[in-house]
């Protein structure tokens, strides 16, 4: 995982949200990083609000 990656993630997650102080909850990160960087399939399931449009 490269740094640049992880920062255009989080810059994505600021502008999605609107806060440009926003932070990936617990796990958020890993499960994008799954997806996009090793493109491997993923079952999210997390309760209401967690975030999982933000994946």
């Amino acid at each position: 995982m490269t740094d640049s990656f992880a920062a255009e993630a989080l810059g994505l997650l600021r502008k999605l949200t609107g806060d440009p102080e926003a932070t990936f909850r617990s796990g958020q990160f890993s499960a994008i990083r799954k997806l996009v960087d090793r493109r491997q399939r993923l079952l999210l399931v997390q309760s209401t609000g967690w975030g999982k449009s933000a994946v």
